[in-house]
């Protein structure tokens, strides 16, 4: 093993580390490189799927326990490869907040969300929810976002908002 490897193999004991919490020793094992590596290829992946579309909505029904009637929707993003196998959001949701996609993300799911929910409520009278990460709260531009007054064009993946 060089000794760049042996660095490289480091860090990833010690972002394993830092991970598990404070004060922790993480020994290395050949499990690390390869889980970070796997991050690695699914935030480049996500990034490329938030560039090409390849997200999607699906909507969860919100039922009301005492009518059993529906009452609104969730939107929930997921991911469909180009040859169909689907990225579970456990995978990929944590990459996006690691890499700062998730802002992309949400502001495309809520910006579609907006769009189909005056057309359900107006229709069906039923409400769209849509969940939001800690780091689109701390975006200055989140209120308008939210009040479906977002009607700049949304940016590229891992851009920020102008």
């Amino acid at each position: 093993m060089s000794p760049t490897e042996a660095l490289r193999d480091a860090d990833f004991a010690l972002y394993a580390a830092k991970e598990a919490g404070k004060n922790r020793v993480v020994p290395f094992d050949p499990r690390l490189r390869d889980d970070r590596l796997d991050r690695v290829r699914l935030g480049t992946g996500l990034r490329r799927a938030l560039d090409q579309g390849d997200l999607f909505i699906h909507y969860q029904p919100i039922i009301d326990l005492a009518t059993g009637g529906m009452v609104g929707v969730e939107a929930l993003a997921r991911w469909r490869l180009p040859n169909g196998e689907m990225i579970h959001t456990a995978e990929f949701i944590p990459v996006a907040e690691e890499t700062g996609l998730i802002k992309a993300l949400g502001a495309r799911v809520l910006r579609q969300a907006c769009r189909e929910a005056r057309r359900w409520q107006d229709e069906h009278g039923v409400f769209v929810s849509v969940n939001a990460s800690g780091r689109q709260l701390d975006d200055p531009g989140f209120a308008d976002l939210v009040m479906c007054r977002a009607g700049r064009p949304e940016p590229a993946a891992g851009q920020p908002r102008a």
